[in-house]
């Protein structure tokens, strides 16, 4: 349970009240202001107003910034509970969801799937930042399939830029969490994120001009040629 000292409890929806879940939600992150300006580029001067209501405190527009690096974070929190204290408190996402296998119909048995939870969550003991994901779509088939598992070492603001030109796993205010291959936007600060599948079944399969909150490159994938430990997977070289 998330613990916050409401100094008005008359007012869920006063400055103080959103402060206190404000500082809460950073505890669930685990993460110093340090740790939020590095990562997410928030002033820790503007966290610490957001934590103790000074200037207003905590705004609509502040508390969509601090959702994003939570929803980074693997942190699940709605806006209406930061704001207003309404509705279920934040919940982390601690475990594996496997679903998606079952529900694509990927043939994978109970036994593979314990295996590959405890793959992974022997990956994210060693791995400093890391990331896994369970791929949801066909954009990067037939190298990346469906429902297969993949993870990788997260980057964030400046360090994204070594990231360009491999696939990655990325993290999206927009459109949540993608398989892509990356390459440098338009402007400074955004992205491009590839499909190499010209017969996916998905709409837009390529996201253009993209603000992206964490990018990861594939250093881990289940049930495919093995990818060595230190290494990124690069895009086949054309030999013609």
């Amino acid at each position: 349970m998330v613990k916050v000292c409401s100094a008005d409890t008359s007012d869920l929806s006063a400055p103080q009240s959103r402060a206190s879940r404000c500082m809460a939600l950073r505890s669930m992150m685990g993460l110093s202001r340090e740790m939020i300006r590095l990562r997410y580029g928030i002033a820790r001067g503007t966290l610490q107003n957001w934590e103790s209501a000074r200037f207003g405190g905590l705004t609509e527009k502040g508390a969509k910034i601090i959702l994003r690096a939570a929803q980074a974070e693997k942190i699940k929190c709605s806006l209406t509970w930061l704001l207003h204290g309404i509705g279920p408190e934040p919940q982390p996402y601690t475990t594996l969801d496997l679903s998606c296998a079952r529900k694509n119909h990927t043939l994978m048995s109970e036994i593979e799937m314990q295996r590959i939870s405890k793959m992974v969550n022997i990956f994210r003991q060693h791995t400093p930042l890391a990331i896994d994901f369970m791929i949801q779509d066909d954009c990067m088939s037939p190298l990346f399939k469906l429902g297969e598992y993949v993870a990788g070492h997260r980057h964030y603001q400046a360090a994204i830029q070594k990231t360009l030109e491999h696939y990655c796993i990325v993290q999206t205010a927009e459109h949540g969490t993608l398989l892509r291959y990356v390459k440098a936007g338009d402007e400074i600060g955004l992205y491009h994120l590839i499909s190499i599948n010209p017969h996916t079944t998905v709409k837009h399969p390529t996201r253009y001009n993209v603000e992206i909150l964490s990018s990861a490159p594939v250093t881990f994938k289940h049930r495919v040629s093995p990818i060595q430990e230190t290494g990124y997977l690069t895009p086949p070289q054309n030999n013609s």
